[in-house]
């Protein structure tokens, strides 16, 4: 242990022995005894320092080398008018802006619009016209199936009058095979790594909590056109062999109710048995690889661990998991960590 005999007499040197008791057991109690020190404060700090692990090191380079002066006297500060302070911008209730001023005010249809509109006049510029219900559809076709619609798709759309019709059509678009199709075809033009991710208006649906049954029912619906047209798609192609296709997340949704009210019952996170789906990439097809018990509670035969998917993934990927480490402070770090097994079973 001569590094940290050498380390110990650094900071003496640097800090003063009067201040150096205190650091030099913080960083032999953070990096040599974790687990004592999470004994002290109630929770887990070598998870905490394994998860930040390059930031341990700097943090504790820059406690050791804080200066050895002390901070001068601050100088006593004048009295404050406090009549004058609350005067500040910071102090004062939000007030809600005024609308600019713009030339056609039967344009804006919200707040936002009159801000929109007056740069528009400010650059001497109109807004575009309203497009055309035919035109709208016609876009809307190509762009989420990339075919134009037909006479009598059209014609159905024009008869519709409902205020929701376009909407309507939107959902009806992105469930149809063509749209799967389109997707999945311009990821594959581009690039050789894709994470999708179901969201709708800018939030992930699947965290039911409430409402479980009626809402896995849509978007199961909706992911199972999209995943088995990518599926499809790479196969007509002949790429699904050279393609790794993995569905799956974080954990699944417990087999009990999360709520006593059966209306809006929802289902609470449930890690101890939950399903993935690997297609292509030599995975085996047509198998169920593992089971659970009866209430789907917790997992029974071929049990696979995180760090034991990893492996398996690394090594449809031609890469070797023990061999895959990232040199750190003395160590080899694997995304499998010191644990991994590959499942042999479920490769072709």
């Amino acid at each position: 242990m001569l590094w940290l005999q050498s380390y110990f007499l650094l900071c003496n040197q640097l800090l003063g022995k009067k201040r150096i008791i205190f650091i030099e057991y913080y960083l032999f109690l953070t990096v040599f005894f974790p687990n004592a020190l999470g004994i002290i404060f109630g929770c887990d700090i070598y998870g905490v320092l394994r998860g930040i692990g390059h930031l341990a090191w700097p943090f504790v380079c820059l406690v050791i080398a804080w200066p050895n002066t002390t901070a001068s006297e601050p100088t006593k500060a004048a009295s404050i008018n406090w009549d004058e302070a609350r005067e500040w911008w910071a102090y004062q209730a939000p007030k809600k802006s005024g609308l600019p001023a713009v030339e056609d005010n039967a344009w804006p249809s919200q707040r936002m619009d009159h801000f929109i509109l007056a740069k528009l006049d400010t650059r001497q510029l109109t807004p575009s016209p309203k497009a055309p219900r035919p035109t709208l559809a016609r876009r809307l076709y190509l762009d989420l199936t990339g075919l134009p619609p037909t006479p009598a798709e059209m014609a159905a759309f024009l008869d519709d009058e409902t205020e929701d019709a376009f909407e309507g059509l939107v959902e009806e678009l992105m469930q149809r095979h063509a749209f799967g199709e389109r997707m999945a075809s311009m990821w594959l033009n581009n690039v050789r790594y894709v994470g999708v991710y179901y969201v709708n208006n800018g939030n992930q649906p699947w965290d039911t909590n409430q409402n479980h049954n009626a809402g896995h029912t849509k978007l199961c619906k909706d992911s199972d056109k999209a995943t088995a047209a990518l599926i499809s798609d790479l196969k007509e192609r002949e790429l699904l062999e050279d393609t790794l296709v993995i569905w799956g997340r974080e954990f699944g949704r417990t087999p009990y109710s999360q709520q006593k009210e059966k209306k809006n019952a929802g289902r609470d996170h449930h890690s101890t048995a939950f399903s993935m789906l690997l297609a292509g990439g030599g995975v085996r097809g047509g198998i169920t690889y593992g089971t659970s018990d009866e209430f789907g509670m917790h997992a029974q035969e071929n049990r696979m661990h995180v760090h034991d998917f990893h492996a398996t993934i690394l090594h449809l990927m031609g890469i070797d998991h023990e061999k895959l480490t990232y040199r750190w402070s003395g160590r080899d770090f694997r995304l499998t960590d010191v644990q991994g097994n590959v499942a042999y079973d479920l490769i072709a």
